[in-house]
């Protein structure tokens, strides 16, 4: 009973580890795509984030 627990560990340690390789290789996709996405908003709208000016 031993070995099966020992087993059961290291399925579970394999899986917890594929998972968080999984979400960091997403969330470094999705940081690239939006950081090339807010560069290319820049590079055809340079004032993209300026306030607006606001008339009494």
């Amino acid at each position: 009973m031993d070995d099966w627990q020992k087993r059961r560990r290291r399925k579970n340690l394999a899986l917890a580890l594929t998972l968080t390789t999984l979400v960091a290789i997403f969330y470094a996709i999705s940081f690239v795509k939006t950081r090339d996405l807010e560069t290319l908003r820049h590079q055809e709208d340079p004032q993209a984030h300026a306030p607006n000016s606001v008339k009494p």
